[in-house]
Formats: C-alpha cells, structure tokens, sequence
C-alpha cells in the first residue's frame, strides 16, 4: 500500500470490506484457523460462535486495516489482514476473495501474537467525546 495516497487508501479498503461483507452473507465462506489447534482455542477462551464471529467481521471498517494487498499466488487472489480488539485480546483476520465468479471468501482468524499497527487510523478523523 506504500504507493497510495491516504485518501486512496481508506478508499481502497473500504471497497475491499463491501465486497468481502456481500460475501460473508453468503453460506459459502470459509472459515479457517491458523495454527488450527492454537486459534480454536483462543477463540473458544472469548467465547466466539460462528454466529458472533460474523458479527464481529461485518462490522470490520477501513480503519480496521492492517496490511494488504498482498500478493499469495498466481492463481489466487491477493491477501487482506485486519484486526479487531475484541475484549482483551487483538484477532487478526487475513481474508482472501475467492475467484470473481465465485461468490466465496477465505478468512484465516487468530489471536495476534503481538501488538498490530493500523495506519488508516492515523488517518480517520478524530471522534468528538
């Protein structure tokens, strides 16, 4: 992202979010955890079902962006990662949109293992008290 401006950027993000968002209504997305065994349980420590982890991933907002877009392979599409602080802990979300005639999504999800920086939010205008 090193090469867009900031108003792009959040543009950019924001864009990104209402396709993944459209998608993620859709029963064909997939959910993964990475470590599988680590993330799992992490998850099931905050209590998270699959019906509150939509929740929370359609509530996602520019702001919300950590890195991305970044390339994976040839044949898939580029990788996406935002974060959220749900609770005492930082998850971290790596989305991928699948083909664009494929309606499905791939979100890998897992407690952050270290703190995350999030350059939009330099960027949003601040919120009044």
């Amino acid at each position: 992202m090193k090469n867009f401006t900031a108003t792009s950027a959040v543009t950019s993000a924001g864009i990104f979010l209402t396709e993944f968002k459209a998608r993620l209504v859709t029963p064909l997305v997939f959910f993964c955890t990475a470590p599988v065994c680590k993330g799992l349980k992490a998850l099931c420590k905050l209590g998270f079902t699959n019906h509150n982890l939509t929740e929370h991933l359609l509530a996602l907002e520019p702001t919300d962006f950590v890195q991305g877009p970044t390339p994976v392979a040839d044949d898939m599409p580029p990788l996406w990662v935002f974060g959220r602080n749900i609770y005492t802990s930082e998850l971290r979300v790596e989305v991928s949109l699948g083909p664009i005639h494929h309606p499905y999504a791939c979100i890998a999800y897992s407690v952050s293992e270290r703190p995350m920086t999030y350059p939009l939010r330099q960027l949003a205008p601040k919120r009044k008290p």
